[in-house]
């Protein structure tokens, strides 16, 4: 096996770096979505979705619901990228 160029080794410390922020984000968003309105803007991925929306079960649905998809989506890419290492 060839060792990896340096800009294979950039890219995949990039993909890693952004798919540790899709799992966090879909863990607090999942456990605790007001807590995931008080992050960082540079760490939580808010898009159009307001604070407002904690206000309803509804609205705290669809963030649990959606912090839910994305931390699925993140663990089955992770799991996806290992499975050649066991």
């Amino acid at each position: 096996m060839a060792h990896p160029t340096a800009s294979q080794v950039i890219g995949f410390a990039f993909a890693a770096l952004i798919l540790g922020v899709f799992l966090l984000n879909g863990l607090v968003m999942l456990f605790s979505p007001a807590k995931w309105f008080a992050l960082p803007s540079y760490i939580a991925a808010q898009g159009t979705m307001r604070p407002d929306l904690l206000r309803t079960a509804g609205g705290r649905f669809q963030i649990r619901a959606l912090g839910f998809l994305f931390a699925a989506a993140a663990i089955v890419i992770i799991a996806a990228i290992l499975e050649p290492l066991v």
